[in-house]
């Protein structure tokens, strides 16, 4: 399991491993208003590694 988003291309380059799952923690997490009817309307989803921003 991976904690820290920063060390998830390190596992699973390293461990030629897929991400299987991924959950919430607290798991009582809650979408901003509107954000799930978004994604219901959306035509595609991509999740992808973000550069940061200074």
């Amino acid at each position: 399991m991976v904690e820290q988003k920063s060390k998830i291309q390190e596992v699973t380059i390293e461990k030629l491993t897929k991400i299987n799952r991924i959950v919430l923690n607290p798991s009582n997490c809650k979408a901003a208003p509107g954000v799930v009817d978004a994604i219901k309307k959306a035509d595609c989803i991509i999740i992808g590694p973000r550069k940061p921003i200074y």
